[in-house]
């Protein structure tokens, strides 16, 4: 099939392009030539599966492997005139989704707002401006002349210096929202819903810039929008405190802290949350709780590894890759000891449980 597209703008899901193509294992390559005015321009590509994109005949994006959906970005200083841009896909199997646009370089001091005149953030936004803040109440109208009263999306970046710590976000949606920092999601509301609240703690590792983006959609009627967030004081842990790394090593600072109860999951083939990885994680749980003296029996169930603390003393240390297997440690504990519970994930299900028992 041989059609003209107006942009490279498609999220096809598990569909097919068009009647006589499959909806898997198929391929596309668009060629198009772009006047462009002179001037810095970055350009945005988004896919599922693979990608690759040419300008004036240079690979800049070379993302030709099967993965699920990623964003890739590059910048250009473009001459005026003429340029000729290519762009190859391909689809193995699921969600396809090719998505390509640019935009000129501008001065944002507040968040960059871009707007597009569908729901889903696909090819060149229909308009692009500062906005102060993330506080929109649109009710039936729209954001601009450009964009329509319903199934428009908007895309809000902002990189700022943030100090170390606990930050708050609170959200006002309707209809979907979701929130990155530092190319991390952390909140995935993305769904149609009347107006709703919402919050979600995030702690950033290191004083320094860090970028937030915001991406929402009004699918009919009311439209909402608001986002702020504030630095918060630490939370009291009367748990379990947990931190999560997107890495199996305990490395850098944790993406996650929060408190947990109880060392009762089962993530099976998922992620903690939706700011870590499915695979290649790792978490530190710490608690200060107050025992009968005593001799206990610690049990501890896990897929994959395995490290246990009392007072910094290493008792148990199975840091390797495992399938359901389970651990007994006995220890004689104080009053109010210190117990530290490392864990490791590598491939396929996750889940840990640790209970305890006084034996004398």
């Amino acid at each position: 099939m041989v059609r003209t597209d107006k942009e490279v703008g498609f999220d096809w899901m598990d569909e097919s392009p068009a009647p006589g193509i499959p909806a898997e294992g198929f391929s596309v390559r668009w060629t198009r030539v772009v006047a462009f005015g002179q001037g810095l321009y970055h350009f945005h590509a988004s896919m599922d599966d693979g990608m690759r994109v040419y300008l004036d005949g240079e690979l800049l994006v070379d993302e030709w492997r099967e993965r699920s959906e990623r964003e890739v970005t590059f910048s250009r200083n473009m001459a005026a005139g003429n340029h000729s841009l290519q762009v190859e896909y391909y689809n193995v199997r699921h969600r396809a989704l090719a998505n390509l646009w640019w935009e000129k370089d501008a001065v944002y001091p507040d968040w960059k707002g871009a707007y597009w005149d569908n729901q889903t953030l696909l090819g060149n936004p229909a308009m692009m401006r500062n906005d102060p803040e993330i506080n929109f109440d649109w009710q039936m109208g729209s954001p601009g002349a450009a964009i329509p009263d319903e199934h428009f999306s908007a895309r809000w970046t902002r990189t700022q210096g943030l100090e170390e710590g606990l930050y708050r976000f609170y959200v006002l949606a309707d209809d979907g929202v979701r929130i990155w920092v530092d190319g991390r999601l952390i909140l995935d509301a993305w769904s149609d819903r009347q107006q709703r609240e919402l919050t979600v703690d995030h702690t950033i590792g290191g004083a320094g810039a860090h970028t937030v983006r915001v991406d929402y959609y009004d699918n009919t009627f009311h439209a909402r929008a608001h986002v702020s967030f504030v630095k918060v004081a630490p939370p009291a842990y009367n748990g379990w405190k947990g931190e999560y790394f997107d890495n199996p090593h305990l490395a850098g600072a944790p993406i996650l802290v929060r408190n947990d109860d109880t060392l009762t999951f089962d993530w099976e083939w998922g992620a903690p949350a939706p700011s870590l990885p499915v695979d290649n994680f790792s978490v530190r749980w710490t608690l200060h709780k107050e025992f009968d003296p005593g001799t206990y029996r610690f049990t501890f169930q896990v897929d994959d590894g395995v490290r246990f603390y009392v007072d910094d003393e290493l008792l148990l240390n199975e840091w390797h890759q495992t399938w359901d297997q389970t651990y007994q440690v006995e220890v004689e504990l104080p009053w109010k000891p210190k117990l530290v519970v490392e864990m490791l994930e590598q491939t396929g299900d996750a889940r840990i449980r640790v209970t305890w028992a006084r034996i004398k």
